[in-house]
């Protein structure tokens, strides 16, 4: 037991000794779960009218729970305070249940306690324990930057009998005053002033509102008044009498009501509050404020106005959680900072200089308090695993971190290899005629149309997506640009500006090509894109082999990084784009040396594998029968001679061989180009609230570029994604892949070091 908790056990209770030492007391049971070997951390001190009761305790969900003493949450109480104490049972209730619970006595022990209120009489008085209310989404883990600002820690400061700031000044902490009673118990010599002062001092320190309460229940007894008088012609002005009548005592001593209030500088009605509170049979618990919500409390009007502006906005969901959470996203790149330059805007317009807007804490409150909403942040070239990793180091065991650095520097160093192979590759098509080597990705997606205005917060914007390809040989980025409407941004869509790349700017003259990208298994890694570079390859007057390669994850930057960043540097000098045309010009002027090449997607330049993938067999396993693990593989090579076969290196180094021939009844269904079928043939829909937004915005757009947008369709049927997927994609998402894939490294490399 700590020096502080000892002090007030002490000075609640009256009677302990001096000496006293929790080592010697029977009935002590250790409060933190490092001394205690039992689930339940009880502590009970026994006093001649009063005992103080503490527990971590659970709550039981069901009567099977109860009895087998399962539990699923915990709650901590503060205390207990029960006079003259028998065993009694008692019922706690909620909303839908009650559970009955009996008070324990001596050396019994306490079996379950409940965040809910008590419905008591005035033998005994349970404290209301508190527990976490239940979020509209998870708590941030973050903390305050200037914690002492906040009203909590005023209150702390108060009870810790600091100088505070209050309302409107400063409150300087309490000192002893000797007071001198003038009634006829003469209290002033029957209680010396050294005791006096020193009952002070405890109480002052107590440190909480229900302490300090606790501390007035312990030293006033409340009795029912022995006689009845009929008020007659009443001239002294009480309106009812008392019912009851109050002892009060300091050091066990009785002594005046002045003597004790002026003692302990409190008022009268602190003493009426927690004798009331008693008598009700309510929790102990400061309810001052609760029912107005203070002085301080946000007008129902304005956070009826904020919330107004937070659903105003478009809302967005992930493809990659839509199963298992219920989190919307708003646009990438919306902060709450945003937000609330927004509301202010829009407060100075409704309003003018009659209301001021709140403060950013209290809109990040209502925030967090009223909506699931979550601020989609920009990519950023970190790598999540390193983080994890470093994260992880900091708070493990010794044997831990031997594996834990071992699997950093792993990591570490086959993202270096992986990235000196690829710098290789770009060095040896520019003195390599047969050779070639490309990197690709995509581009973040562009809104449509660019307005400075705060109006397009609140609207859905189309997207325009760049797939850019950068040549090793000459070293030339090209750019194929398409909008939201005209296709998605899948594996097809990605395969299909290679195969115009390939078929339209790659040399004749090259045999041997090698294609970089990042760890997308969705856009660069899966069955689509490599059916694509087969028929590409069967057709080519010259290709004799296709290599796939992709960097470690979290070390992914490519040329096409560079590409894009002074794309993104030049539009900050262009504030206004409304439509595909203006963005190209951007592009094609953003760098003076090697020049970006744009070339704009049209329908007819997307295919689909639909009718590929029906002639083939896209088995799960290789020829040697091992399991097909597409996140694990770094190389993929395809040989034009054997067009049924796929070869794949996995980071052990080695190459399996996968079979995807389909024969039906001996026969071999041949595949071709002529195979890849158009994928969006008659355009492709947005979802109707969209459309339904850009229509709003027409008259901030010329009337020059309304055209293009007029030539968009609608579907309700569409659910928009935060990352641009629609509510069915291209490819799979290998969630229990990838996880089982990071199981099997971390086993592989235990084996290793051991």
């Amino acid at each position: 037991m700590s020096p502080s908790t000892l002090e007030l056990v002490e000075t609640l209770s009256g009677i302990f000794p001096g000496d006293y030492s929790s080592d010697t007391d029977t009935d002590y049971v250790p409060d933190s779960e490092e001394d205690s070997d039992s689930s339940h951390s009880i502590r009970v001190k026994k006093n001649n009218d009063i005992n103080i009761i503490s527990a971590k305790c659970c709550i039981p969900d069901s009567d099977d729970d109860f009895e087998a003493g399962v539990s699923t949450g915990t709650v901590q109480t503060h205390a207990a305070v029960v006079h003259n104490l028998v065993n009694q049972d008692f019922e706690i209730r909620n909303e839908t249940s009650s559970t009955t619970f009996h008070v324990i006595r001596g050396d019994e022990t306490l079996d379950q306690i409940t965040n809910f209120e008590v419905q008591n009489n005035d033998d005994y008085l349970i404290l209301e324990t508190q527990s976490e209310p239940q979020a509209c989404r998870p708590k941030k883990g973050r903390k305050r930057k200037h914690p002492e600002h906040t009203m909590a820690q005023k209150k702390n400061v108060k009870y810790a009998n600091l100088p505070y700031h209050g309302k409107n000044k400063l409150m300087p902490s309490k000192n002893f005053i000797d007071y001198t009673c003038k009634c006829t118990r003469q209290c002033y010599f029957r209680v010396s002033e050294e005791n006096r002062k020193e009952e002070f001092e405890k109480y002052v320190l107590l440190g909480s509102y229900e302490a300090q309460l606790l501390y007035i229940l312990n030293n006033v007894k409340e009795s029912p008044k022995s006689r009845s008088y009929t008020l007659i012609n009443n001239k002294s002005g009480k309106k009812k009498a008392r019912q009851y009548r109050r002892n009060y005592f300091i050091c066990d001593i009785e002594v005046c009501k002045d003597m004790f209030t002026y003692n302990f500088q409190i008022s009268s009605k602190k003493v009426d509050i927690s004798l009331l509170k008693k008598r009700s049979g309510t929790a102990l618990k400061d309810n001052r404020g609760k029912a107005q919500g203070g002085w301080n409390k946000t007008p129902q009007e304005d956070v009826e106005f904020i919330k107004n502006i937070i659903n105003s906005l478009p809302k967005y969901e992930s493809h990659y959680r839509r199963e298992n959470s219920d989190s919307k996203y708003l646009k990438p790149g919306t902060t709450i900072e945003k937000i609330h330059e927004i509301y202010k805007d829009e407060l100075k317009t409704v309003y003018g200089t009659l209301k001021r807007p709140v403060s950013i804490n209290t809109f990040k409150r209502i925030f967090y308090s009223n909506f699931n909403l979550r601020c989609k942040p920009l990519k950023k070239d970190t790598c999540n695993k390193c983080d994890s990793l470093r994260n992880k180091i900091k708070n493990c065991s010794s044997e831990e971190k031997t594996i834990l650095v071992a699997e950093k520097e792993e990591h570490l160093k086959r993202a270096e290899e992986l990235r000196i192979q690829m710098n290789q590759d770009l060095q040896r098509a520019k003195i390599d005629e047969k050779f070639e080597c490309l990197t690709y990705d995509l581009e973040k997606t562009l809104p449509l149309p660019r307005i400075p205005t705060n109006i397009v917060f609140y609207k859905r914007q189309l997207w325009l997506y760049n797939s850019g390809i950068h040549a090793g040989s000459n070293d030339v980025g090209y750019c194929n640009i398409w909008v939201e409407g005209e296709a998605g941004r899948g594996a097809q869509e990605v395969g299909s500006c290679l195969v115009r790349f390939i078929k339209n700017d790659l040399s004749h003259e090259v045999e041997d090509l090698v294609l970089w990208s990042d760890c997308c298994g969705g856009q660069n890694r899966n069955i689509k894109i490599i059916l694509m570079l087969k028929a590409v390859l069967d057709s080519h007057p010259r290709l004799k082999t296709i290599t796939l390669k992709y960097l470690e994850s979290g070390h992914t930057f490519l040329p096409n990084d560079t590409d894009f960043s002074k794309i993104e540097y030049q539009l900050k000098y262009h504030q206004r784009i409304y439509t595909p045309d203006q963005y190209i010009n951007v592009i094609k002027s953003c760098k003076k040396k090697n020049p970006l090449k744009v070339y704009r997607m049209q329908r007819n330049d997307f295919f689909s594998t639909s009718k590929m993938e029906k002639k083939i067999v896209n088995r799960k396993t290789f020829v040697t029968k091992a399991k097909v693990n597409w996140l694990r593989t770094k190389k993929i090579l395809l040989k034009r001679d054997e067009k049924y076969t796929i070869y794949m290196e996995n980071t052990d180094g080695m190459f399996e061989e996968l079979n995807i021939e389909k024969r039906l009844r001996g026969k071999r269904l041949e595949i071709s180009e002529e195979d890849l079928v158009l994928l969006w043939p008659n355009g492709k829909e947005i979802a109707q609230a969209k459309l339904d937004d850009l229509k709003s915005i027409f008259d901030f757009i010329p009337k020059d570029c309304l055209d293009f947008y007029k030539t968009l369709k609608g579907n309700d049927n569409i659910t928009e994604d935060v990352d641009g997927f629609d509510c069915v994609t291209d490819f799979e998402l290998l969630i229990e892949q990838t996880e089982q894939t990071e199981q099997d490294d971390q086993e592989d490399l235990l084996q290793d070091i051991v």
